[in-house]
């Protein structure tokens, strides 16, 4: 069976692994470095050698790498032109390389250098010869800190040989000094030639250039240097017409001034100083002296008198005398650091009654002049917040911010002078609180419709509760009564003054039979209502039958105050064979009783118009003007009593009258019994009435009324006997005509 290591020997093993890399990883580096130094030993060999043999052929004896691979002396690692130092990966390109022929030898050295030089400077730097600047006695001037200008009116230039190169002195054959005049000596006279002098009255720029020659073992070097010679006596000064100061603005801070300064070509300026005393050389301008260059400065000032004092960057500077010219001098006013005063200020609602939103602010605010050029800026939420400045008033209009919510509004305000300076205060009220005061309003005129139209509904009436100051609608409502609280039973709940309560009851035979038979006093007070009375006629298809069969109905008709007896008699009208309704039941039971000829009839004009209940007619003619006898009638059939059928001569007693209406539709009225009465006699309509069923009941609902009477010329009847009646009496009858008006 195979095993794994155990942790121990895993921890063995790693640490024999890294005691051999802790071995090997130095001796590895070691011999890498050493590898590396091999290989720049050799580089820098090549690079010396070539250098000598280049100073030898160029008399050039100070150059970089650079040099030698643009000659082709040497070649670079790539493309680049860069020469790699391979201990470090540094381009050695621009290291610079000295040569000096010493003990009949040439030696050269390398010296690193990051930065690459022009020929020029690397002469200045590294040649044979440098240049010092001398004062008369020989002493060196020492450089001013930050510049290369000198505050001198004369300087020399001078020459000397440098340390490694001190070997040379006696190797030199001639001098020539170039600069504003140039010098020259020999061999014979190169002491005339140690010092080359420059002076100046204000400003000198000027490049002094030595051409030093040696000869060196027979060869002609040639070694030139440069100085730059800088002299300044030039003060420095303000630019005539550069001071800007805006005295016609007033302002709360100091003033800003701007001016121009300037050391023309000179070194520079360094300093300036405002100073209130008329002179630069006292302890207010070292106090006050700014660092500063040429050009365009600002300062911030108080109101008063100002002089401007300048120094350059050789200590040249502004004499007192300078002061005097306007272009030194400053003048500051409008400087106003006053604050203005806010005497009072307070709200007021615009609104009489209550605290509104709408309000005027009343507000007295000053300055040292007075009220002129005040500004205002008011707000509801802060200081400044979200306002905008505008010409001071005593009074504005002013709208708060939120709701009439009974809480504490702050206004704040903020006056500013002509210079800016700022004054806050504010002023709080408090607004009324809406909907603390209601009264009830509504909004419609009277209660809506009922809910039901029976059992018991509700009205509504809808209103506002408005606050009495604001008019605000704070809520809203709705008064309820109770209303048609009569049964929804349609007899029970009939309105006689609603037409269309009275025609569901009228148009229906139930109902309208309930209503006459078991509600005879409610129909009694209903025919006091037009309403009612009219759904009686409209609804006479139901109404008239039961009405005619009703005992208690027709009696109260016949008593209501709107029924009345009508008469009038008819005019003769010859029409064809006029069967009354019972006609054919005549001719079965009166055995061929028939009309065989034309008769006549008597139909009056209208008697009466308007819409009216028919309920009973008659006539005035005598009994025995009515018919003839007859051994027999048989059933009654409308044509006669039939009371005595056991009798053999009955009185046939035709009683047929006329009603028509007033579009001339004419119907027969029979069936009232023996009730005639002499012409203009008093009838008692109840006592008329062949037959318990009829009382004399016709019941039609019409448009108006016309009456008459029937006569015949021939009358057949039982075996064959006939009579004819006195036509006369039928044509002079008067007919009385019961009406109830609708």
């Amino acid at each position: 069976m195979k095993r794994g290591f155990t942790l121990v020997e895993l921890l063995a093993i790693t640490v024999i692994i890294t005691i051999l890399l802790l071995i090997a990883v130095p001796i590895y580096n070691g011999i890498s470095n050493s590898i590396k130094e091999s290989i720049y030993e050799s580089k820098i060999k090549e690079v010396l050698a070539k250098s000598i043999s280049y100073a030898s052929e160029q008399n050039k004896f100070v150059f970089d790498i650079k040099t030698l691979i643009q000659n082709g002396s040497i070649t670079a690692d790539n493309e680049l032109g860069e020469f790699i130092d391979p201990r470090s990966n540094r381009d050695m390109q621009c290291d610079i390389i000295n040569v000096v022929y010493k003990d009949n030898q040439y030696n050269a050295s390398i010296t690193e250098s990051s930065e690459c030089f022009e020929e020029e400077e690397l002469e200045k730097l590294y040649g044979i010869v440098e240049l010092t600047i001398e004062d008369e006695n020989k002493n060196e001037i020492p450089k001013i800190e930050g510049t290369e200008w000198l505050n001198k009116s004369e300087v020399y230039v001078s020459y000397k040989i440098k340390e490694n190169y001190q070997e040379y002195q006696d190797s030199i054959t001639s001098i020539t000094w170039l600069g504003e005049a140039e010098k020259s000596c020999n061999k014979d006279n190169l002491e005339e030639c140690e010092r080359y002098l420059v002076t100046s009255e204000e400003i000198k720029n000027v490049v002094v250039s030595l051409q030093i020659k040696f000869n060196i073992n027979n060869a002609e070097i040639i070694n030139t240097v440069n100085k730059t010679i800088l002299l300044d006596l030039q003060k420095p000064t303000v630019v005539d017409g550069s001071i800007v100061v805006n005295n016609d603005i007033n302002t709360n801070n100091a003033r800003k001034v701007d001016f121009e300064i300037t050391d023309q070509s000179g070194s520079g300026v360094k300093y300036y100083s405002i100073v209130k005393e008329k002179t630069c050389n006292g302890t207010e301008f070292e106090s006050n002296k700014q660092l500063a260059e040429n050009g365009i400065q600002s300062v911030y000032l108080e109101n008063g008198s100002y002089y401007i004092c300048v120094e350059d960057k050789v200590g040249n500077k502004t004499s007192d005398s300078d002061l005097d010219n306007s272009k030194n001098q400053i003048t500051v006013s409008g400087v106003d650091k006053s604050i203005p005063v806010i005497n009072s200020f307070s709200v007021k609602s615009r609104v009489n009654g209550y605290n509104s939103l709408d309000t005027t602010l009343t507000i007295s605010a000053s300055d040292d002049n007075g009220t002129s050029g005040l500004k205002m800026c008011i707000s509801n939420t802060g200081y400044l917040s979200g306002c905008s400045w505008e010409n001071y008033s005593s009074t504005k209009n002013w709208r708060l911010s939120g709701t009439l919510d009974g809480g504490t509004r702050t206004v704040y305000l903020s006056i500013q002078d002509g210079a800016g300076n700022i004054v806050n205060r504010e002023a709080k009220y408090m607004v009324y609180k809406d909907c603390s005061n209601q009264s009830k309003v509504y909004i419609e005129s009277t209660y809506g419709a009922c809910s039901k139209t029976c059992g018991g509904g509700v009205q509504y009436r809808a209103y506002q509760m408005k606050d009495t100051k604001t008019n605000t609608i704070c809520s809203t409502g709705k008064d309820s009564k109770t209303c048609n609280t009569q049964s929804c039973d349609l007899v029970e709940s009939m309105n006689p003054n609603d037409y269309e309560s009275s025609k569901k009851v009228a148009c229906d035979k139930t109902y309208f039979k309930r209503l006459v038979d078991e509600n005879s006093n409610k129909f009694r007070i209903a025919l006091d209502s037009q309403s009612f009375r009219n759904a009686l006629y409209d609804c006479a298809s139901v109404t008239s039958s039961i009405l005619r069969n009703s005992d208690a109905a027709y009696n109260i008709l016949r008593a209501h105050f709107r029924t009345t007896i009508v008469s009038g008699k008819g005019k003769s009208e010859t029409c064809t064979c006029y069967y009354n309704k019972d006609s054919k039941s005549a001719e079965k039971t009166c055995n061929k009783a028939a009309c065989s000829q034309e008769h006549e009839r008597f139909v009056s004009g209208n008697i009466y118009n308007g819409k009216i209940l028919v309920l009973s007619a008659t006539t005035s003619l005598k009994w025995p003007d009515w018919g003839t006898s007859s051994s027999k009638c048989g059933e009654d059939n409308g044509f006669g009593d039939c009371e005595n059928e056991t009798s053999s001569v009955e009185k046939w007693g035709y009683r047929s009258i006329l009603i028509g209406d007033s579009s001339g539709d004419v119907s027969e009225a029979t069936g009232w019994g023996a009730c005639t009465k002499e012409t203009n006699a008093i009838i008692n309509w109840n006592e008329c009435g062949s037959k318990e069923e009829r009382k004399n009941r016709i019941a039609y609902f019409q448009n108006g009324l016309t009456v008459g009477l029937y006569t015949y010329q021939d009358w057949y009847y039982w075996k064959n006997e006939r009579s004819s009646r006195d036509k006369n009496s039928y044509k002079n009858g008067q007919v009385y005509v019961q009406i109830f008006r609708i």
